[in-house]
This record gives C-alpha cells, sequence and structure tokens, in this order.
C-alpha cells in the first residue's frame, strides 16, 4: 500500500487501492479471521476495501469481553 501525503496539509494518508460494496463469503470468512487475531474492525474495513457497516452486518454486533458476550447497542 502506497503513502500519500496531502498536497496542502502535507498530512500522510493510506491509498485506498480496493473498493467493496458487498462482501462474498471467502470475504466474510477473511473478517472473521482478522478479527480473531485480533485485528480491529475499522482496519478489516480499511483493508477489505469496505466501510464499518458491511463489517458489522456480516459479523453482527462486536462483542464485549466485559459481559462475556455481544454488546448490548441500547444499554440497560
Amino acid at each position: 500500500m502506497a503513502i500519500l501525503v496531502h498536497h496542502i496539509t502535507g498530512v500522510k494518508m493510506n491509498e485506498i487501492s480496493i473498493h467493496r460494496t458487498s462482501l462474498d463469503k471467502d470475504e466474510i470468512e477473511t473478517a472473521r479471521l482478522l478479527e480473531a487475531e485480533g485485528m480491529h474492525r475499522h482496519s478489516v474495513a480499511a483493508m477489505l476495501g469496505i466501510n464499518m457497516g458491511r463489517i458489522t452486518e456480516a459479523l453482527g454486533p462486536h462483542p464485549d469481553p466485559t459481559k462475556g458476550g455481544q454488546m448490548d447497542m441500547f444499554g440497560p
């Protein structure tokens, strides 16, 4: 992955070379494996060239290790 530099601010950025609008079964399995290996979902999404919403659709709610299961998105 190439590193780009913004022409005005000089901020370093990653080049995005893969863009997906959906995930097939192999891509979903890859996302599951990367998450199981400890990678953050936002990094998995970036690596697969897709937004976080699609990752959450594919993998389900993010597990909350402090609760021993799935995160409750709406509180108690």
